[in-house]
């Protein structure tokens, strides 16, 4: 069935113990339980509870994979409610965001049945070269590393001005989640580059010794965007999972796409989770005088969440690996392949380390 089904059409109090408050939204085909807290953050922000639904494709999708919908969507809202703390979202904001996520069906890339399947065929993942130069990579640009103690990350992006863009040649924003100690890490963000319906900044992923997927349905739309990367609390059906999505960044009214990925295997979990944002112009025949631009990439106003604590900061140097504490490596600036086309990234601005814009020139 793929009629949208509203799900909270009538609210039914639960006879639960008082350490369990939750209430049930309950339709004719399936429960949703929120939690009490939850259905109150709703209410003070006047978002109309009848109207929410969910669509049958989501509903299929966390079903095949034996995942709980009400669990997802409760941990949805609350993240919501800590970055509409943050950032001082509008009640409007709040509704579209909701409605979105609500609406929106998570793509689940690796499930925690698959990396299990993938321990038993003994598939190991390649190591990984970290410097601050990156002789192996076949990119330059500008990246910002969190220490590694946090579960969720957010930033407002704006998207560059492309020119003379190239065949061999693609820009890139986004989030790398790793845990530091480990040599596997996973990028998710989005590239300009030509599919189906030309060229478009589109979504992707990639993880270490993999090649880049792009997302042939996920298309983007707007140039002002919000990213969201954020890891399930040990407590949680999801834990071991990492979400990621990108909205628009206006009204926060479309949600371009929403990924979920198993990286518990990889040793990474809310308590050490590393979150690096990059923007990146890459050329895979590794030539970096192409005459290809990319004018003013901007991040924006990009916090750090920690989930054991309870807090969330803006991304500073005291939570950032700048090299400003003793025995402190540097991965927070410009960086290329050697220290001379490293210097082809031109920041324009910066505020260390939540706002930055940035144009890189081949």
């Amino acid at each position: 069935m793929k009629k949208i089904i509203a799900i909270l059409t009538s609210l039914v109090l639960l006879a639960v113990s008082a350490s369990a408050e939750t209430t049930k939204a309950t339709t004719n085909q399936f429960e949703l339980s929120l939690s009490k807290e939850t259905l109150s953050f709703l209410s003070a922000h006047n978002v109309d509870l009848e109207s929410l639904s969910v669509n049958a494709q989501t509903r299929a999708s966390f079903s095949e994979n034996c995942l709980s919908i009400s669990e997802y969507y409760e941990s949805a809202i609350k993240s919501i409610q800590k970055e509409a703390e943050v950032y001082g979202f509008t009640s409007k904001q709040i509704e579209n965001y909701i409605n979105a996520t609500l609406s929106s069906t998570p793509k689940i890339l690796r499930s925690k049945a698959d990396a299990e399947k993938e321990a038993l065929e003994d598939k190991a993942s390649p190591l990984d070269y970290y410097a601050d130069n990156k002789p192996k990579e076949d990119g330059i640009g500008w990246e910002v590393k969190s220490l590694p103690q946090f579960s969720h990350a957010t930033t407002f992006v704006t998207l560059p001005t492309v020119q003379n863009k190239t065949s061999n040649a693609a820009p890139y924003l986004f989030y790398t989640v790793a845990n530091p100690n480990e040599s596997w890490g996973i990028d998710l963000g989005v590239g300009y580059e030509y599919g189906d319906t030309g060229l478009k900044w589109r979504g992707f992923h990639k993880t270490t010794g993999n090649k880049l997927q792009y997302d042939k349905n996920a298309e983007i739309m707007s140039n002002n965007l919000y990213f969201k990367a954020f890891l399930y609390p040990e407590d949680h059906e999801y834990y071991g999972y990492l979400n990621f999505t990108v909205c628009d960044g206006d009204d926060i009214d479309t949600i371009y796409f929403n990924y979920l990925y198993y990286v518990a295997d990889h040793n990474i979990y809310p308590i050490n989770g590393t979150f690096i944002k990059q923007v990146t112009l890459c050329d895979n025949l590794k030539q970096y005088n192409c005459g290809m631009k990319i004018l003013n990439a901007q991040f924006s106003q990009s916090y750090l969440y920690s989930t054991p604590n309870n807090t969330n900061s803006l991304m500073l140097p005291s939570n950032c690996e700048d090299g400003e504490t003793a025995n402190e490596p540097n991965r927070c600036g410009k960086f290329g392949t050697n220290s001379n086309n490293a210097e082809q990234v031109t920041q324009n601005s910066s505020t260390k380390w939540h706002t930055e814009n940035i144009s890189i020139s081949f």
